[in-house]
């Protein structure tokens, strides 16, 4: 699997986008989306399905100094889990 994950801060948050994509002979069988210990996006993906991409704005909180974490978590055709973490913080 390989992931793709940018955050921008927005006027009230963060705007997040995640792409997910199959390697060779994979499919995603399920991705999940969390920002700061809470749950963005749960989902479960058609059979076969190569890649996934979602954005989203103004979520979370935001404030100089403040830490975020989002953790990308995709499962495979074959029940293997596969994950990837990105963490920032927020300046002025």
């Amino acid at each position: 699997m390989q992931f793709v994950a940018t955050h921008q801060r927005a006027f009230s948050g963060n705007n997040i986008s995640v792409q997910v994509n199959a390697g060779s002979n994979e499919s995603i069988q399920s991705v999940e989306v969390d920002l700061d210990g809470s749950t963005l996006d749960s989902q479960d993906c058609e059979p076969g399905t190569e890649s996934y991409t979602r954005d989203f704005s103004d979520v979370g909180s935001a404030s100089p100094g403040e830490d975020h974490t989002v953790v990308v978590k995709a499962t495979d055709q074959n029940g293997t889990p596969h994950s990837a973490t990105m963490r920032w913080t927020d300046t002025n």
